[in-house]
């Protein structure tokens, strides 16, 4: 697997949760993409009761 130059030059480092949500993108990306579904999904509805007309 071939990395993008641009994205592999730039230097810095992950700490605390940052770290956390790309290893768990990286390890288990079938989870993290249910979570991040799942997430959209109750911050949709839960906006939608909040900011009722």
């Amino acid at each position: 697997m071939s990395r993008c130059p641009a994205i592999s030059a730039f230097p810095g480092s992950h700490q605390g949760l940052e770290r956390f949500m790309e290893q768990a993108a990286r390890d288990n990306s079938a989870l993290y993409g249910l979570a991040t579904i799942i997430l959209a999904l109750v911050t949709g509805w839960l906006g939608g009761i909040l900011f009722k007309r």
